[in-house]
């Protein structure tokens, strides 16, 4: 039996095992949720539109439908995620690319991929690709979607671009198509409230909005950037080689988890590196101490997978022809 790992399930194995073991392979999540993931994937289904050459209105109903179909996680919401207040940020995003006019012309948007990782351990890299295609000097390149509530600064930029994220999809573009893909586009928004009041702003000497007049600079208050990173053949090499000894990690987890009891026999790698403080299993690791009788008042079943509720015919799968 093949089995499937994506970029994000090797980062989380190689940030903690205890995490890994409860959201991907016992597939337990907080009934909480997370309205800033939410509120992300409303964003994508609109980008999603956009890309694919829809209306603007057309990508608000997208948005609509998503947010609506997850109501439940948005009660009570701060006014960053209010439905109003992210089809501003669209609407003003589009409003700046109305041209739509990109660094690169998109070729796939939204596409599922399934490519051979390491075959003598059976293991295919899986993952959703937001755009393929080329830039203006003719480079195959990957764009990847993002919504943030950090500031788009430089280092928030390079945390993304030395990521594994880039590698990974370099390396994935490259077996599907045979193709040399060296180049990655990071996309950016910040989700934050957008200013509709008649105060006056420092910045621009005017009202935010100005009903009266019909005026205001409220869309000047939206942050989105754009960035690139980059890989050679040495550092996909590198990338290679330690995605490698994290899946054999990943391998190890998945053969000693069978069930919530087994979770005691694997480590708690996020007390040494502090990935526990913003953990969504924090409250199950340090308050019940990891007691599998508190995980069913904590958590949900939910499976998940990047590729999950997609059609087959979005799905890319590697080709013979284009293995090396």
């Amino acid at each position: 039996m093949t089995i499937l790992i994506d970029n994000s399930t090797m980062e989380k194995t190689a940030s903690c095992h205890t995490a890994v073991a409860m959201e991907r392979v016992l597939h337990l999540k907080p009934k909480a949720g997370s309205p800033a993931l939410e509120a992300g994937t409303a964003m994508h289904k609109a980008w999603d539109k956009f890309f694919n050459g829809e209306d603007v209105e057309v990508c608000i109903l997208a948005l609509r439908e998503y947010y609506s179909s997850k109501l439940p996680y948005f009660e009570e919401v701060k006014p960053t995620y209010d439905l109003a207040n992210l089809e501003n940020l669209f609407r003003i995003w589009a409003s700046k690319h109305h041209s739509r006019e990109f660094a690169w012309t998109s070729q796939h948007v939204e596409k599922g991929f399934q490519v051979k990782l390491f075959p003598d351990l059976r293991v295919d890299l899986i993952g959703k690709m937001d755009t393929f295609g080329a830039d203006g000097t003719g480079s195959y390149c990957v764009v990847d979607w993002k919504t943030t509530g950090y500031n788009l600064d430089q280092r928030w930029f390079r945390k993304v671009q030395n990521g594994s994220q880039v590698s990974a999809y370099l390396y994935a573009m490259q077996r599907l198509f045979g193709l040399s893909v060296w180049v990655f586009y990071i996309m950016a928004l910040k989700m934050k409230v957008v200013p509709m009041s008649s105060r006056t702003c420092k910045e621009h000497n005017m009202k935010y909005w100005d009903s009266k007049k019909n005026e205001g600079c409220y869309m000047e208050h939206v942050d989105y950037k754009v960035e690139s990173a980059y890989r050679n053949k040495t550092q996909l090499l590198g990338w290679y080689q330690d995605a490698r000894l994290i899946t054999q990690d990943y391998l190890h987890i998945l053969e000693n988890v069978k069930s919530i009891e087994d979770i005691g026999k694997i480590p708690m790698q996020g007390v040494f590196n502090n990935s526990c403080q913003d953990c969504s299993y924090r409250e199950f690791c340090h308050t019940f101490n990891r007691n599998p009788k508190s995980a069913e008042q904590l958590f949900d079943y939910k499976p998940w997978s990047p590729l999950l509720d997609m059609d087959e015919e979005d799905i890319f799968y590697e080709k013979e022809e284009t293995l090396t």
